[in-house]
């Protein structure tokens, strides 16, 4: 019997999407990595808010590379920081968190449409 011997067909090693349309589930950080290995760019869409008043997460410029590796983050009034602490994300994976200092978001022009959250250290 003559041996069998694998050969992958062109879309396994030709074919790979450069834009994956995906439901939310696909958006996590983690996911989103993975997919990038090969070259993808994720394109999944946001769950809506349901506090309209206030900026999406989304609209903050994150720099995971900046900053000798530590990162930034950038608000929509174009302040940068670089304060962050460590949490978990719905996957239980860490994350970083950056956190504008209160004397910051005390002073924003934006302060009113900013991220719904309390105004904590």
């Amino acid at each position: 019997m003559p041996a069998i011997v694998y050969k992958p067909n062109y879309c396994e090693t030709r074919c790979l999407p450069k834009e994956p349309l995906c439901d939310g589930a696909y958006g996590s950080a983690d996911a989103r990595a993975d997919l990038k290995k090969p070259g993808a760019e994720v394109v999944a869409k946001l769950r809506p808010l349901a506090d309209t008043k206030h900026f999406r997460n989304d609209v903050f410029e994150m720099d995971l590379s900046a900053n000798d590796g530590k990162g930034n983050a950038t608000c929509p009034a174009g302040i940068t920081i670089t304060n962050f602490r460590m949490a978990r994300d719905g996957w239980y994976q860490p994350v970083k968190t950056f956190c504008f200092p209160r004397v910051v978001r005390e002073r924003c022009e934006l302060k009113g449409v900013c991220v719904g959250v309390p105004m904590a250290g």
